[in-house]
């Protein structure tokens, strides 16, 4: 099994939160990911915090705080921010077949969105992490119905297709306001900086559940106005697209992983937990992913902590059920960022084998 950090990302997002409208775009008016750089704004709409599957839900009923004020509040604090702005909207299962009037209320709202703004509407599977508890068979299915229902709720022959970073709990409620919009800035630019230059487009994915415009404090909500016309006032260039634009752009663009060579550098804020003394460097292709990290105060040339390899034989887990639960779907075999192994210890690079470093010195000879 062969595959990349970035695309398997991409993926992903394209299988289980995308939709793209019934005519293909002209090619015109197609969106090139190369030279552009993009923010991507989705939202859940959903009943229980936690759907584990159709009939398997943990958490209480949200139906107080998911009404078509709320609703409506985000959208006008997205329109003000950035006007012209796309938004994906996914709903959980339940939240597509709830009868009560505020769920009903809103699925119509969302549609108007659509019709007004160009908003694409989706499903989020389990509002969760649906193949935990789920078989592949069952979760392709869950996803089949949900999508024909979104098609049916639309109309108009409508198809569906770090702690630390630029979310609302983790910036503006854990750290307040004025921290948080620098934390949510400096990661907004590292991307759309540093990032840009080293891959020539950057990518700012950002999600707001609907249960937060009540579930966070008032002074919340605007910060995601003020983010959005920060972003446009520092980078005019910028587009905010639904994420089925930007994953069928990036699918045009890269058919397959062979041209892939993403890399991206980050140096901690001091905000938080973020380490101002750390830099992690990533190297992402279709051979392998690579991470260093090392205190560029000192001058260190730090360690290796992720070193997962495309190129070795791998196979997919087994389905879990709901008596038997599995998220055991990460690609983990030589050295693994989340150092749960003893082999996951952090190494120099040199002190990896000939072979490993032979791999690593075709792709990028610089780092020795």
């Amino acid at each position: 099994m062969k595959t990349s950090f970035l695309s398997t990302i991409v993926a992903a997002l394209c299988l289980i939160g995308l939709a793209a409208s019934a005519a293909e775009p002209s090619s015109e008016s197609r969106l090139t990911v190369k030279g552009g750089r993009f923010l991507t704004l989705n939202t859940v709409i959903r009943v229980n915090q936690i759907e584990a599957a159709r009939n398997m839900n943990e958490g209480t009923d949200e139906a107080a705080v998911h009404t078509p004020e709320t609703v409506a509040a985000f959208r006008d604090a997205v329109s003000k921010g950035f006007p012209g702005a796309k938004v994906t909207w996914a709903f959980s299962w339940l939240a597509l077949q709830d009868q009560r009037p505020n769920y009903d209320a809103i699925r119509k709202q969302v549609v108007g969105y659509h019709k007004t703004y160009g908003d694409e509407i989706t499903l989020i599977p389990g509002g969760f992490f649906a193949p935990m508890y789920s078989s592949r068979a069952q979760v392709n299915l869950d996803i089949k119905e949900a999508l024909l229902k979104v098609r049916d709720m639309v109309g108009d022959g409508y198809k569906p297709n770090r702690r630390l970073g630029v979310g609302p709990i983790e910036s503006y409620r854990n750290l307040g306001v004025e921290k948080g919009m620098a934390e949510v800035m400096a990661v907004t630019a590292n991307h759309f900086d540093d990032g840009f230059t080293r891959n020539g487009f950057g990518w700012v994915a950002n999600c707001w559940e609907i249960s937060l415009v009540k579930g966070l404090p008032p002074a919340v909500l605007p910060c995601l106005t003020q983010w959005l016309q920060n972003v446009r006032q520092r980078w005019p260039d910028a587009k905010l697209v639904t994420q089925g634009e930007f994953g069928e752009a990036w699918r045009r663009e890269h058919p397959d992983n062979t041209g892939l060579d993403y890399r991206f550098v980050q140096r901690g804020t001091g905000i938080g937990g973020s380490e101002p003394n750390l830099e992690i460097r990533w190297f992402m292709n279709t051979d392998f992913r690579l991470a260093l990290l090392r205190d560029w105060q000192k001058d260190d040339p730090g360690k290796v902590i992720d070193f997962t390899r495309y190129d070795l034989p791998a196979r997919e887990p087994a389905d879990p059920s709901a008596g038997n639960p599995s998220r055991n779907w990460s690609l983990i075999n030589r050295i693994n960022q989340k150092n749960r192994r003893p082999e996951d210890a952090p190494v120099p690079l040199k002190d990896l084998t000939e072979e490993e470093q032979s791999l690593i010195k075709k792709r990028y000879p610089n780092l020795y």
